[in-house]
């Protein structure tokens, strides 16, 4: 996301304890996910780079969306 200062996502980061890696974009980042407005928002790409998913990064209130357990395993099992 950006807008947000490095120590602000810190301190996110620690509350919200996620088990995926994040990104701390730059605006040219941001740009490349298709101008990213909110965080949390989960992409994922297929073994050719092909985006294959994204949930959230939208406009709305921080914290809106949540990449679920089962949602990702069925994501993930369409890609097998």
């Amino acid at each position: 996301m950006t807008g947000l200062s490095p120590s602000r996502m810190k301190r996110f980061l620690r509350v919200v304890d996620p088990s995926i890696k994040v990104v701390l974009g730059t605006k040219a980042v941001s740009k490349d996910f298709g101008t990213v407005l909110s965080i949390p928002a989960a992409f994922i790409y297929d073994k050719n780079g092909k985006q294959v998913f994204s949930l959230g990064g939208g406009r709305g209130g921080h914290g809106r969306y949540y990449l679920r357990r089962r949602e990702l395993e069925r994501v993930l099992a369409k890609m097998k």
